[in-house]
This record gives structure tokens, sequence and C-alpha cells, in this order.
């Protein structure tokens, strides 16, 4: 299994930024984990904001198992030039 990590610090925006005003939380980090799929980009936005606003650490998560040669070649041969995705 591969598992891929980013760590972001998200800075305030707007008024915030602006003011220098940070937020009062609890929050120091936030992780969302992510497949790919468009609900897993949807909590990683909903992750970003929710660092952002608290000024907190982003880090995220995609973990996945890599395909064997012979499944890499069969998803190129019926896949074309989308196969990349797999």
């Amino acid at each position: 299994m591969t598992v891929n990590r980013a760590s972001y610090t998200v800075p305030p925006t707007g008024s915030e930024a602006r003011e220098g005003v940070v937020g009062v939380s609890s929050y120091t980090k936030v992780l969302v984990g992510t497949d790919g799929s468009p609900s897993s980009f949807l909590a990683v936005e909903k992750a970003a904001t929710l660092a952002r606003d608290t000024g907190a650490t982003l880090l995220i998560a995609s973990a996945y198992q890599p395909l064997s040669d012979r499944d890499q070649q069969r998803a190129t041969q019926e896949l074309g030039e989308a196969a990349y995705k797999v």
C-alpha cells in the first residue's frame, strides 16, 4: 500500500488577514483523507475551510493499492489516455 501525505498551513483570508485576527480554537491540525472521489474532494474543501478559519495546519492523506504491471497494461489497453486515472 502506498500512502501519500501533504501538509499545508492555510493562512487567514479577507478581513482576518488584514486585521491580523486569529480565531480562538482548540484545533491545531485538521486531517482529511481523500480517495480521489467527488465526495472526498468536498471533504478536503470543508477541511481546508476549517483549517483556514482556525489557523490550523491542514493534513491531507491518500492511500491506495498500486496496480500490478499486468493490471496497468490492461487498463492502458482498455482506457487509452485516461488510464493514468486508475
